[in-house]
């Protein structure tokens, strides 16, 4: 039903809110600026997929570098504003920028089988290489291949 879609002001209320669109565009400006190859991963990522992608909407925005360019990317987000305020969880570190929750992941997978884990997040790391132009309306980022995202 058409009546249900978000349009005009209210697509835009809920892009910037929920999917976090001009910030998040931001953070891929800077990191492309500094030549730091990225994905972003899961909400954002997913959201891609959806008919209507406003409706995948999510709290934070998720993105990972490879191990050899997490130092460098830590140091370019802070230098460009951004505030680390979470350390707790092993996978992620948190920063905050403008009210936005912005999660630089370490890795990706935590399974109990150590090895496959490992072999899940080397994919991930390879697919960063291979990243391909995720779209919501007019933001775009890069995001994992479809295979190695689904």
């Amino acid at each position: 039903d058409h009546k249900s879609r978000p349009s005009g002001k209210m697509w835009k209320r809920r892009l910037s809110g929920g999917c976090r669109g001009s910030r998040s565009c931001e953070s891929t400006r800077i990191l492309q600026k500094e030549n730091i190859p990225f994905v972003i991963l899961k909400g954002a990522a997913a959201a891609i997929y959806y008919p209507e992608p406003v409706y995948r909407c999510m709290g934070d925005i998720d993105f990972i570098v490879k191990p050899k360019d997490f130092d460098r990317t830590t140091k370019c987000l802070e230098e460009h504003g951004y505030e680390l305020i979470g350390q707790e969880n092993q996978r992620h570190i948190e920063y905050e920028k403008n009210g936005i929750v912005f999660e630089l992941h370490h890795f990706f997978s935590i399974l109990s089988d150590n090895d496959t884990s490992r072999w899940l997040n080397e994919r991930i790391y390879e697919g960063i290489d291979w990243a391909v132009e995720g779209r919501i309306n007019t933001f775009s980022f890069p995001v994992l291949p479809p295979l190695v995202n689904s």
